[in-house]
């Protein structure tokens, strides 16, 4: 004998339940879009609500052991909570419109798209207001304009470097740093203006006297004024943009001590802001197995952290 096997489907406006194709149960939701947004978004947070409850403790009292499931949001609730019945994700297209229409559930087709579209609509406007109440998602945000001035920056600063090595292009020898190298650009423009005890504002005193040295002896090409202030307005510009990643970075750390303490602790605020979202936000983050989380690039962070 041939174990009986059923669907169960939440919907915006019902609980169906069909076998053999056909409607077994329909427990139709109250006919207002508050009510009807309520039960199916808490089905859709994985909450079983009455009307769930009820249809399945008919489909099992009717003999039915295999029970396919949409959504799949309530498939763990379902299995942790009924033992009568083993249930899985239904995995084959139904035309609600029809199983509606045809069993007289609901007037015409047009007027299941008009109800439905209400509780869709209400559905989206309450999701908008959470993504915006969450800050995790302004780490996200952050994190991802912290990524775009990183690409600036270093595209000024390979500019930068590119045209003053036409002048001076011992000066990328000495100094790799890409911030103190555009900072003596835009103070100094040509190798001529540098000064020794000036420069130790932005390189230790060895460096200085190196840099002035090199100078003296430098195979560049001259600038002329015009070239001079031009490459200056390009380090400049890109010290700005540091400036503005300093205060984003600043911004990201207060972020995350306040919305996620325990993952800054443990990974640092930057690393932990982009696994965040990397993840796509703290609450996806947090149901990543702790695999995935080390290909995310966490693992080098932690076992740092683990080991201190």
């Amino acid at each position: 004998m041939s174990t009986r096997s059923a669907i169960l489907v939440v919907n915006p406006l019902a609980v169906l339940a069909l076998a053999d194709g056909e409607l077994k149960e329909a427990k139709l939701f109250p006919r207002d879009p508050e009510a009807r947004y309520e039960r199916f978004s808490k089905t859709m947070k994985g909450e079983l609500i009455q009307e769930v409850r009820e249809t399945v403790s008919k489909l099992t009292s009717d003999g039915f052991k295999e029970i396919a499931i949409a959504p799949s949001a309530i498939l763990d609730a379902l299995s942790r909570e009924i033992r009568e019945a083993s249930f899985s994700e239904l995995d084959e297209p139904i035309d609600l419109e029809e199983v509606f229409v045809e069993n007289g559930l609901i007037g015409s087709v047009e007027e299941y798209r008009r109800e439905l579209k209400e509780v869709i609509d209400k559905l989206v406007a309450e999701e908008l207001k959470e993504a915006v109440a969450r800050r995790d998602m302004m780490i996200v945000h952050a994190v991802h304009v912290l990524e775009d001035l990183d690409k600036q920056i270093n595209m000024f600063y390979t500019r930068c470097r590119e045209w003053y090595g036409l002048h001076f292009p011992e000066l990328a020898e000495i100094v790799d740093d890409l911030e103190d190298y555009m900072r003596i650009v835009a103070e100094f423009g040509s190798r001529r203006n540098l000064d020794e005890k000036r420069l130790r504002k932005s390189v230790d005193a060895k460096k200085a006297k190196e840099v002035v040295e090199r100078a003296e002896k430098s195979v560049g090409a001259d600038l002329s004024p015009e070239d001079e202030e031009q490459v200056k307005e390009i380090a400049r510009e890109g010290l700005r943009l540091i400036e503005l990643r300093k205060e984003q970075e600043r911004y990201i750390e207060e972020l995350m001590s306040a919305e996620a303490p325990n993952i800054s602790a443990t990974a640092g605020p930057i690393l932990g802001a982009k696994l965040i979202s990397m993840a796509g936000g703290l609450e996806k983050l947090a149901r990543l197995p702790a695999s995935t989380i080390q290909v995310l690039g966490a693992e080098k962070a932690l076992f740092r952290f683990f080991r201190t």
